[in-house]
């Protein structure tokens, strides 16, 4: 009979075979490039609001329009004005 693996566990082949998060993914190569980790934090947040803004649909699959949408949103809930 195999065994069980405690609750909260993940085996070292669920570890290899899992796809790096982007937010994981951004913060990684932000730091490669020599961003000060306030900066990456702020980079996280904007993409994380992009995400969710998008019902939580990856920024590979948004055009150009779905960010204009979304920053045009950021305007209107700040109360500024868009320069586009």
């Amino acid at each position: 009979m195999p065994e069980t693996m405690p609750v909260g566990e993940v085996c070292s082949e669920q570890i290899q075979t899992q796809r790096p998060r982007l937010p994981d993914v951004l913060r990684d190569r932000a730091r490669r490039t020599g961003h000060p980790e306030a900066t990456i934090t702020s980079f996280a947040r904007w993409v994380t609001s992009l995400v969710r803004f998008h019902n939580w649909r990856h920024p590979r699959e948004l055009h150009a329009s779905d960010v204009s949408r979304f920053l045009e949103h950021v305007s209107r809930a700040r109360g500024t004005r868009t320069a586009w």
